[in-house]
């Protein structure tokens, strides 16, 4: 037992003395200490603590992107906000009102498609307040497809193929 508390009381001297803090790092701080040595020390524990809150915020706002991803980006337009109303979805557990969003209608080369009448066997579109159907003509463009939320037009005298959407 003497060994053990004869390498003790050295290893206490040799702290006392100074000659130990180099080789290993400070992990505590004694009242003996020098005040500029305490400092440092409890700002080593500030640097220590904030980067650890940092770090939790950080995977805190990972975690919260990946849970809400598709919330966060219906937010950016009001198309993909209506739609995912639309589709029943809460944004943030809020359930707005449809019709309170308002979407710009698009206008394609000043055609608007305000509605689309969907029957397998005979398709209706309603482009500038008419109604047509396969085949019928708008100007020079030409009805070729009408699906659920779209209709194809082609112009034959230029051969350019014109998509409407409807708005969401």
């Amino acid at each position: 037992m003497s060994i053990i508390y004869d390498a003790l009381k050295k290893m206490e001297a040799q702290r006392k003395a100074g000659k130990d803090k180099q080789a290993t790092p400070q992990s505590s701080c004694d009242e003996q200490d020098s005040p500029e040595q305490q400092e440092t020390f409890l700002a080593k524990i500030k640097k220590n603590r904030t980067l650890k809150l940092l770090g939790i915020f950080i995977i805190l706002l990972i975690a919260f992107f990946f849970t809400y991803k598709n919330q966060i980006i219906s937010l950016f337009s009001p198309a993909g906000r209506r739609k995912a109303m639309l589709q029943g979805r809460k944004i943030f557990g809020f359930q707005e009102d449809v019709t309170q969003i308002k979407v710009k209608p698009k206008v394609y080369e000043g055609y608007l498609l305000e509605g689309v009448i969907y029957d397998e066997q005979n398709p209706s579109a309603i482009i500038n307040g008419k109604v047509l159907r396969k085949t019928d003509k708008i100007d020079d463009y030409t009805v070729v497809d009408i699906s659920q939320d779209s209709v194809q037009l082609i112009n034959r005298k230029d051969n350019k193929v014109l998509t409407l959407y409807l708005p969401l």
